[in-house]
């Protein structure tokens, strides 16, 4: 495994943890793209507008190690964490996937692929689901038909 990538993606969910903005987009390169189901973002500045977005509106961010860990296969890497975090008044436990494209030393590609079925850390209630589903619906509402 190429260390180099190792402790940069480390350090990238570490500055995610911290959020730390500036941090976070100094791992991408300017023409970046930031991709999961839900919406797709091109661009640093969309991509800075969206982690804003993210703070604003996720709490007790945290990202555990699991599964596989971390692989790197020449410029492609995987990571794959639990995501535990507070939205609204609903803690969540979420399996997720990070899949990167690097370019340079930094992300030119970002895939997340998460597990939404597992989203509900304390007991999931209908009231929890719709929460989340409005806070998060509000965050990929924008027309992503850039890329």
């Amino acid at each position: 495994m190429d260390e180099n990538i190792k402790t940069l993606i480390e350090s990238y969910i570490s500055s995610f943890e911290e959020k730390n903005v500036e941090k976070i987009l100094s791992y991408f390169t300017d023409d970046a793209s930031w991709i999961a189901p839900q919406y797709k973002i091109k661009g640093k500045n969309e991509i800075e507008g969206y982690v804003l977005w993210l703070f604003e509106n996720i709490e007790d961010i945290n990202f555990i190690p699991d599964g596989i860990g971390i692989m790197i296969n020449e410029d492609k890497a995987v990571c794959q964490n639990i995501f535990k975090a507070k939205i609204g008044e609903t803690r969540v436990k979420i399996p997720t996937m990070f899949i990167f494209r690097l370019r340079n030393n930094k992300f030119s590609n970002q895939w997340i692929i998460n597990n939404w079925f597992e989203l509900i850390e304390n007991s999931p209630t209908e009231s929890g689901i719709a929460e989340i589903g409005s806070i998060m619906h509000m965050g990929w509402s924008r027309d992503y038909s850039n890329l």
